[in-house]
């Protein structure tokens, strides 16, 4: 679906991450959550963001833009995880913050440290985070193109994940 920059903002710098993308031709970009109707809202007040700062493709992904990975509990996570592990960490099944549809999607993060600095404990992963890059996949295309390339027709197919919860295998 998209591959994302997500910056690790501290407050103190969110108005300076803001106004630098309304310079660069988002007038009305922010950091947003979503609302408990499911909107994208202006994100609440926290210590660190992780908003998606850049996104590519554009078109089909606009919704995303702003949306902090911080504000959702199983974003967090994989963020949290990701940084203190310093390997790429793949969420369980979400709903993307630009799904118009019932699909669900997942995503796989990536850590970037600053260039040069010590990697080699959990704290000094923690203290030289700069943000990660994003993969984001919509599972059912990725299964419908899979059969397609196999040349599968007519096939009923389903993909559970056994490590989720029931409910949301």
């Amino acid at each position: 679906q998209a591959l994302e920059w997500i910056p690790r903002v501290p407050d103190s710098r969110r108005a300076a991450y803001e106004e630098a993308a309304r310079r660069d031709g988002l007038p009305d970009f922010q950091f947003t959550d979503r609302n408990t109707s499911g909107e994208m809202v202006r994100a609440a007040t926290r210590e660190e963001y992780f908003p998606v700062y850049f996104v590519e493709p554009y078109e089909g992904n606009e919704v995303a833009f702003g949306y902090d990975l911080a504000s959702e509990p199983a974003r967090l996570e994989a963020v949290n995880r990701c940084r203190d592990t310093g390997k790429p960490v793949a969420t369980g099944r979400i709903t993307l913050a630009q799904e118009t549809g019932t699909q669900f999607g997942f995503l796989i993060f990536q850590p970037i440290y600053r260039k040069g600095a010590p990697t080699d404990s959990i704290e000094n992963r923690r203290e030289v985070l700069e943000g990660f890059i994003l993969g984001i996949f919509r599972i059912g295309d990725i299964m419908k193109k899979a059969l397609q390339y196999a040349g599968m027709r007519n096939i009923d197919s389903y993909l559970y994940d056994e490590s989720a919860p029931v409910r949301e295998q």
